[in-house]
């Protein structure tokens, strides 16, 4: 449409809406496709809009970070730093057959949290419980068995500030380090709390 409105043959005012739930069915759809290298053919594995996809080390399973919604402008509101939108996971194998997951899972998933363990028998990730007032909680999921277990995080908070990525890692000993900040009562840590690593081990936390 650009080369109309350049020629002045249509107009080129816009009808913006607020406070309207966007449809993201109706916007072009991304798809992952699988290349054969040795015949050059392709075949779609899924499509929809990802934020992200890791393929697990023993190349079967692939986690999506999947949108779900986007952001929704407020007039009474300023925009937030992170308005890009929600996702949540799900997992796909290369042949394009969907794994179930048993488990309830967080519907806000931090797009850059995903982390395959190295054997690829686990996959953790970070993920908001309800509204984002509180920090996100750790999970371990197993495509196995497709069941996802919470890792308590007690009194930490590893929601990376604006402009910064999550810090979140395995360990050749098949244990997590977390990169986060204490959190004290209520409130959750401004941007300038100091921040570690921390081993998470069962039932305990160690820096």
């Amino acid at each position: 449409a650009w080369p109309k409105v350049a020629k002045g043959d249509e107009v080129t005012a816009n009808v913006l809406e607020r406070g309207v739930p966007v449809d993201l069915s109706k916007r072009p759809q991304d798809e992952l496709l699988l290349l054969d290298v040795e015949t050059g053919k392709d075949r779609v594995v899924t499509h929809g809009t990802p934020g992200s996809w890791q393929l697990s080390p023993d190349g079967r399973p692939i986690a999506i970070t999947r949108q779900i919604s986007a952001y929704t402008p407020k007039p009474d509101e300023p925009l937030p730093f992170d308005a890009g939108g929600v996702f949540t996971l799900t997992l796909v194998r290369t042949d394009g057959t969907a794994i179930d997951i048993h488990s309830k899972i967080s519907q806000d998933i931090l797009v850059d949290s995903v982390r395959w363990s190295p054997d690829g028998k686990e996959l953790a990730y970070l993920g908001y419980a309800g509204d984002r007032s509180h920090p996100p909680k750790l999970y371990r999921l197993s495509p196995a068995s497709s069941n996802i277990k919470e890792v308590p995080l007690k009194d930490l908070d590893a929601a990376p500030i604006v402009r910064q990525s999550t810090g979140i890692e395995w360990t050749a000993t098949h244990q997590l380090l977390i990169y986060a900040a204490p959190a004290t009562g209520t409130s959750r840590p401004g941007v300038t709390a100091r921040r570690d690593w921390w081993l998470i081990t069962e039932g305990a936390n160690y820096n």
